[in-house]
């Protein structure tokens, strides 16, 4: 109770769960063998983001 909410903050939070949800969802459609042409084991490469370094580039 009186709580001030940073709305700004709030909403970069829903922001993050709903591409979290949605990139899960993705994993479990590549994992199902519900993509054509894409294989889970192809899974590593599609999920590295291009800021993201490779662990063998560490």
């Amino acid at each position: 109770m009186g709580r001030v909410w940073d709305l700004p903050a709030v909403s970069r939070i829903e922001d993050f769960r709903a591409t979290m949800a949605q990139r899960l969802v993705r994993v479990l459609q590549i994992c199902a063998g519900h993509v054509p042409g894409v294989s889970a084991l192809n899974l590593p490469s599609l999920l590295r983001s291009s800021e993201t370094p490779a662990p063998e580039d560490l």
